[in-house]
């Protein structure tokens, strides 16, 4: 999917991903969330363990910038053509 979004970007465009992520150690949803996601987003956890670019195939074409938010729960990454 990651592919996907970025072959349909213009030399001059833009995609943003907002996914799950990694919970602050000082998150006190964090444990909440592991239920959670054990039990309702299976695929979630895989983004506590590798990054979106991670799913690139060519991941280095690309200008990766990210920001969490909530204390680490959610990403935004933004990427541009080089």
């Amino acid at each position: 999917m990651v592919d996907r979004a970025l072959a349909g970007l213009t030399p001059n465009g833009t995609a943003l991903f907002v996914d799950y992520h990694r919970p602050a150690w000082w998150q006190p949803t964090g444990w909440i969330l592991r239920w959670v996601n054990a039990k309702l987003e299976p695929f979630a956890h895989s983004l506590w363990d590798k990054e979106i670019r991670d799913f690139a195939t060519h991941a280095d074409d690309y200008l990766w910038e990210k920001e969490t938010l909530f204390g680490g729960v959610y990403q935004v990454i933004k990427v541009r053509p080089k």
